[in-house]
């Protein structure tokens, strides 16, 4: 249940209803730590440099706060684990993932909302 996709009780009322009894939820999650000396942690460090305003980084990709989603939402016998694992990514398609997430987008300036508009596109990334 992604806290900032959706209404988390409404997606937790919506899940149980769904279920089959003794159906179980699985909530998985593939992230990218920014370790010292990883790409994750040297991207995370350039985001920052052109958008200072990007507050999403610094993660541990732990997630405790679904543990809670899935209690208030009714469900029990609550298990997690986790694992990691080297997978590899292409320059190209680390490049693409950081051109579709949040932080790789400008930001509005301080108190001024509304749209964004692109400029033209001018070099690689």
């Amino acid at each position: 249940m992604r806290r900032h996709w959706f209404d988390t009780p409404k997606a937790g009322a919506e899940t149980r209803r769904l279920l089959r009894p003794g159906g179980r939820v699985v909530i998985a999650h593939f992230g990218w730590p920014p370790l010292p000396g990883n790409v994750v942690e040297a991207t995370e460090e350039l985001i920052l440099t052109f958008n200072p305003a990007w507050t999403l980084g610094g993660g541990t990709d732990l997630h405790p706060g679904r543990l809670t989603d899935l209690a208030t939402s009714g469900f029990t016998g609550i298990e997690t684990f986790s694992f990691d694992l080297d997978a590899p990514y292409p320059p190209e398609a680390w490049r693409g993932r950081i051109r579709a997430g949040a932080g790789g987008r400008r930001q509005p300036a301080a108190g001024r909302g509304g749209t964004l508009r692109r400029g033209p596109r001018t070099g690689t990334a």
